[in-house]
């Protein structure tokens, strides 16, 4: 009787003495979060991105394209470019200022290097005011032949939105889609009005760090996300599929297309984590084996989270020359820009783009 009695306490004395070799409770950072819903989840990534919406930064963005446009006279053969982009962009929520400078090997008449790029004069520069958007490219030759497209909210095809389109678009949850859907809407309105959508039960290790992922399909697009808890639950990758043979989707020519967002990395900036570098891009399939092909690396370079955007003057038009050739969407003739106003050829002011001075009380 005593042995068994021994026995058996030897063998508690064990387990006891194992349990914490083998059952070691998990610290807050090593546990896996709280299970969490669909709507939450989204909520949370919400919450992240109006976080962004005043902000100004300067990006740095070199990309390799190919394509195959077989729906276009002179464009049936394989062509490769390379090159990139680099600029800033300003924006408090309603208004939006870019500034780029391109460069690429492959592109005609362009600066063949960043390096070059950086001491030629040209860039191209888009602003919406919150009333109007002003396109204007700055030559190597002179005011004259400067342009400046200036189109007010009815003509504007993107309505302002000029961050959704920029070269940060990716960054900020704005993903590339159809050729006739402009501007790009924001994934998670996308996905708010898909029914089809679910957290997925087993989270994924991406850059050390336990990701939500979400899985969504609607009628023609599929979605898989990866959402980062330990970096303000921001998307740490993205793939989305739209299209595919046999569905209605985009224009005739467009087929299927694939986009990607990968290898991310954060910031943070006054305590609120920002996705600062990225791999990404598309894969468009077109009819008759045609393509168009893109993979870029993009960088931001500087941030700053709501400057003081008057302070620095970033929605004034004082960057365009005067003496820019202006055309006026919707309205016949070219004109002239003069001191912040749109004139004709007996300098008679068209439109007046200054900024109103506040009513006297």
């Amino acid at each position: 009787m005593f042995c068994l009695l021994k026995n058996v306490l030897v063998v508690v004395l064990i387990c006891w003495g194992a349990a914490p070799l083998f059952g070691v409770p998990k610290t807050p950072t090593e546990a896996e979060p709280n299970r969490i819903s669909v709507s939450e989840l989204l909520e949370k990534y919400a919450e992240a991105h109006n976080k962004l919406k005043s902000f100004s930064l300067e990006y740095d963005d070199e990309y390799q394209a190919s394509s195959k446009l077989t729906f276009l006279a002179g464009r049936e053969k394989p062509k490769l470019t390379s090159g990139g982009y680099f600029g800033e962009i300003r924006s408090d929520g309603n208004r939006h200022y870019i500034c780029e400078r391109l460069w690429g090997r492959d592109i005609g008449g362009q600066p063949r290097s960043k390096a070059s790029a950086k001491s030629d004069p040209r860039y191209n520069a888009d602003l919406w005011d919150g009333e109007k958007r002003f396109q204007y490219q700055h030559s190597n030759a002179g005011p004259a032949n400067d342009k400046l497209f200036l189109i007010s909210k009815e003509h504007d095809q993107i309505k302002g939105t000029l961050v959704n389109i920029s070269r940060i678009h990716n960054l900020w949850g704005f993903f590339d889609d159809t050729y006739n859907h402009l501007p790009y809407s924001w994934i998670g309105s996308e996905l708010r009005q898909t029914e089809a959508v679910v957290v997925q039960e087993k989270m994924e290790e991406l850059a050390g760090s336990k990701c939500y992922v979400i899985n969504a399909n609607t009628k023609n697009s599929k979605y898989k996300l990866w959402i980062d808890p330990n970096h303000g639950y921001n998307i740490a990758r993205a793939e989305i599929f739209r299209g595919g043979e046999g569905l209605k989707w985009g224009k005739p020519e467009e087929v299927s297309l694939f986009t990607y967002l990968k290898d991310v990395r954060f910031e943070r900036f006054d305590n609120v984590w920002v996705l600062v570098e990225a791999d990404c891009g598309y894969d468009r399939k077109l009819t008759n084996d045609g393509f168009e092909k893109e993979d870029h690396h993009i960088k931001i370079t500087k941030f700053v989270l709501r400057p003081d955007h008057e302070r620095l003057g970033s929605f004034r038009t004082d960057y365009i020359k005067n003496g820019t050739t202006t055309y006026v969407i919707g309205v016949t003739g070219t004109y002239t820009w003069q001191d912040g106003k749109v004139v004709d050829e007996n300098g008679r002011v068209i439109i007046d783009c200054r900024p109103k001075k506040p009513a006297k009380k």
